[in-house]
């Protein structure tokens, strides 16, 4: 579940009971960000009417609902992707001038003993090669 579903569920949970005035007054803030003046004169005549101190002079607001909450945006997770080593110095015996490229998918190093295979393996600790 995505926090801002789990959010918006708890919300709805918490709205359930109240009165519709409190419904749309919340409402209002989220679309616009605040209630102006005339807003204000509008709650307080629907909550007068919900009440029942004003005589019924209009439908009362609609409670909230899934549609009137705001859904988490999707975010594309950001990948890092090693593509290859190159420019390493002081690096066991391996070259400065020496590149490794990697594959999209698997890259096999291999070599003859002292070759540097282990010279371009990465630490677990650091990520840097292995000294």
């Amino acid at each position: 579940m995505i926090i801002t579903a789990a959010i918006n569920k708890d919300l709805l949970d918490w709205f359930k009971d109240m009165p519709s005035w409190q419904h749309e007054a919340f409402r209002r803030i989220l679309t616009k960000g605040k209630c102006t003046p005339s807003d204000l004169d509008e709650l307080y005549a629907h909550a007068r009417q919900e009440l029942g101190l004003d005589a019924k002079s209009g439908k009362l607001p609609a409670k909230l609902t899934d549609y009137d909450l705001p859904v988490a945006p999707k975010v594309e997770a950001a990948t890092t992707l090693l593509t290859s080593l190159h420019s390493l110095s002081h690096v066991n015996r391996l070259s400065t001038d020496q590149r490794l490229d990697f594959g999209p998918a698997l890259t096999v190093i291999y070599g003859g003993n002292g070759a540097g295979k282990s010279g371009l393996c990465p630490c677990p600790q650091t990520g840097m090669p292995l000294p």
